[in-house]
């Protein structure tokens, strides 16, 4: 969500960083505290589309990824 929390089955905040290359996301989630990058990626099902996704890794060694819904 646009304001920074994460809310349905789990819930926490996150928060982007403008980056030189890429935009970089920090997810507070469940005690843990994840790190990770935003990316283009091509949708699967449409090979001209592409989609905003990321990838983090937490602090206790758990990993975490969304791709965004239309």
């Amino acid at each position: 969500m646009k304001d920074g929390k994460i809310k349905g089955d789990r819930e926490g905040t996150w928060e982007k960083t403008k980056g030189d290359r890429y935009d970089y996301i920090t997810v507070r989630m469940d005690n843990t505290e994840y790190h990770g990058v935003f990316f283009k990626q091509h949708n699967e099902k449409m090979d001209s589309e592409q989609v905003m996704t990321f990838t983090a890794i937490g602090n206790n060694n758990t990993s975490i990824w969304a791709s965004r819904v239309k």
